[in-house]
């Protein structure tokens, strides 16, 4: 760890290459659009396709022609497996960056280190393709584990962790976090309604789809670099000469286990991300065997269906982001975020009842994402409030700890999402569960979500300044 510590240092020394293009004394609009929406949703362009396609990709393209029940019992031994890794990529990753101390600050140097390590390791994913079974596999695992657990992890955690430490004024905040999570929704928006229509008509080859990734690899590059440059940790830059890089990460562990606001929203968090992954991983698949999709006149409409439904989740999000921010600031963070939620359970009952047909379908899925607009905008933000909370009390900051288990809570929702998606449809053919796991568990997930936020009441405190710590 000294010897990284040295590294950086020197690669990240105030010159006028590595400094932030951002002032110092408050958030600017151009900090806003170029560091927390266009930069992360370049830089995670390709892992948002991935959500939505990966494994169809797995079944129908890089295991064609393979035993179904083989390729069934790997694709839930896979996530499985690797989650451990993955999570330990996050925790390591949290670490590193807690241990990280530059002129730069501790997260933005790993940001601009993924320039490099994004798009080589996405792109080996859909590169290599032997083809031999147990060589297929052999090389997936080292792949995917290189992305999932190394890449993604480091650049994850840098980027989530740069909310909380961007300012302290709790309303700026707010808005970076609706930012950076309406670019995370436009890049599963493009995975969800651009990236349909091209599978199968545009991409229809494995070099199809690694020319395809190759593309987004070089955008990745550009994007952390412009994130780089346009963001800036306000308030490590407030924290110098103080002591936490240097604080054992046993004390950290110590300090954020005992407040039970962080527990109340990080469980707050994984059940959400549960449900969300369990939707977007099966959305393929109940597009092609659930709905009817004559209703376009196609041999074969799953695409077109696949790009309505996409729609009708999206456009409510992108009208709501105009309007979670300003009731945030009226209401509270919380109460909008439950009222939301409630409204999702309600979209997700008209869906169900839709049946096979499209037209009610996509009502619901419109309602129920307009309900679960303000949790995806904001959910950064009272995690970040609950770091205040931390600070407030023990007069310590756990952003990089704190972030990397939120990092580890979204790997270990999308892989139980796809141990039990693969193992209880076996890989994709069981529409009883397509259908469960596409609407019905993430309603009921809302509903417990919130419940769950009935508990949380630190909703941007006034008193949690970092002045109050010193």
């Amino acid at each position: 760890m000294k010897h990284i510590q040295r590294y950086l240092l020197f690669l990240f020394a105030e010159n006028k290459y590595t400094n932030s293009t951002i002032p110092k004394e408050s958030v600017r609009m151009k900090e806003v659009l170029f560091g927390y929406f266009l930069g992360p949703a370049g830089a995670t362009l390709a892992g948002g396709v991935c959500t939505s396609f990966l494994n169809y990709y797995l079944t129908s393209v890089y295991f064609a022609g393979q035993p179904a029940s083989v390729v069934a019992e790997y694709l839930v031994f896979l996530p499985l497996v690797s989650g451990g890794l993955i999570i330990a990529g996050n925790l390591f990753a949290g670490q590193l960056i807690e241990k990280t101390e530059t002129s730069q600050g501790k997260a933005r140097p790993w940001i601009l280190i993924s320039a490099v390590l994004l798009p080589i390791s996405c792109l080996m994913l859909f590169l290599l393709h032997p083809r031999n079974l147990a060589a297929k596999m052999l090389c997936l695992f080292l792949t995917y584990n290189l992305y999932y657990a190394v890449a993604s992890p480091l650049y994850s955690t840098a980027n989530h962790t740069l909310i909380p430490l961007s300012t302290h004024d709790t309303q700026r905040r707010s808005l970076l976090a609706t930012a950076s999570n309406t670019s995370g929704l436009a890049v599963m928006g493009f995975g969800s309604m651009v990236f349909p229509l091209l599978v199968g008509t545009v991409i229809v080859s494995q070099s199809h789809w690694a020319a395809a990734f190759a593309v987004m690899g070089v955008i990745s590059c550009f994007a952390c670099i412009l994130q780089y440059k346009f963001t800036r940790e306000r308030v490590t830059e407030n924290r110098v000469g103080h002591t936490q890089n240097r604080i054992p990460a046993r004390k950290q562990w110590k300090v954020a286990m005992s407040n039970r606001y962080w527990w109340i929203i990080l469980v707050f968090h994984f059940v959400f991300q549960l449900g969300g992954s369990l939707k977007n991983l099966s959305m393929v698949y109940y597009c092609k065997h659930v709905l009817d999709s004559s209703f376009w006149g196609l041999a074969d409409g799953s695409g077109a269906t696949q790009t309505l439904l996409s729609v009708a989740g999206a456009v409510p999000m992108a009208l709501a982001v105009a309007v979670v921010w300003p009731l945030s600031n009226k209401i509270g963070k919380k109460n909008i975020t439950a009222l939301g939620l409630l409204i999702g359970v309600l979209g997700g009952i008209i869906a169900a009842f839709g049946g096979s047909q499209i037209l009610p379908v996509a009502a619901g899925i419109a309602i129920k994402s307009l309900g679960s607009a303000p949790a995806c905008y904001l959910l950064l933000a009272m995690v970040s409030d609950c770091l205040d909370h931390i600070e407030a009390q023990t007069g310590l900051r756990c952003d990089g700890l704190t972030m990397s288990v939120y990092g580890s809570l979204i790997v270990a929702a999308n892989c139980a999402a796809a141990a039990f998606f693969n193992g209880a449809s076996n890989a994709g053919s069981n529409t009883v569960v397509i259908s469960a796991s596409y609407i019905w568990i993430e309603t009921v997930a809302f509903a417990i979500c919130a419940a769950i936020l009935r508990l949380f009441r630190i909703d941007g405190q006034k008193n949690m300044t970092a002045s109050n710590t010193r």
